[in-house]
């Protein structure tokens, strides 16, 4: 009867030895930068937040645009809006996480090529909204904005995104 008593009590020891163990791993695990700083701060958030998007049709035909939008790897929105010659935009419903991570944009005009943006695009802020214009030339524009909406106080301002979109034009070439 010992001999069983015995067992029991390296059974138990050896549970209770591989629970320490156990404990220690996950301890060091969150040592690695995941338990924040040494005065117990969260670790600073990684990632831009996606905040509006807008599709603004300037030109004066009807046009189709589609937008995806991929949050860490996964599509969380796609949708494809009809502008006719008098419709001027919309802006999209927020169905992709409301956090930071990482995301990529990609929308096309009438079914022609797809246009892509990343956070990387715009030095990848905290928080960024998006513009996706249809320019009067016919053409698909995808600007940026770090400050209205979601992003701060205010409105998003089109006008703003859409002069900032021009001047990036001009600074690489484009004549549109």
């Amino acid at each position: 009867m010992s001999d069983l008593t015995r067992r029991k009590v390296l059974a138990a020891s050896g549970a209770v030895g591989a629970m320490a163990i156990a404990g220690c791993t996950s301890s060091a695990e969150e040592d690695d930068g995941e338990s924040g700083d040494d005065e117990g701060n969260s670790p600073e958030p990684t990632g831009t937040r996606l905040g509006e998007i807008t599709v603004e049709n300037l030109d004066d035909q009807g046009h189709t645009v589609d937008v995806l939008v991929e949050f860490d790897g996964e599509i969380d929105h796609w949708s494809t809006h009809e502008f006719d010659d008098t419709t001027e935009g919309v802006t999209l419903e927020g169905d992709w996480p409301d956090q930071r991570g990482d995301f990529r944009v990609t929308a096309r005009l009438d079914e022609g090529e797809f246009t892509q943006v990343t956070p990387t695009n715009w030095s990848n802020p905290a928080c960024l909204n998006l513009i996706i214009f249809v320019r009067r030339d016919g053409t698909i524009r995808i600007a940026g904005v770090t400050d209205g909406g979601p992003c701060g106080d205010g409105d998003v301002d089109i006008t703003d995104a859409e002069d900032a979109a021009e001047a990036d034009d001009d600074d690489n070439g484009d004549d549109a």
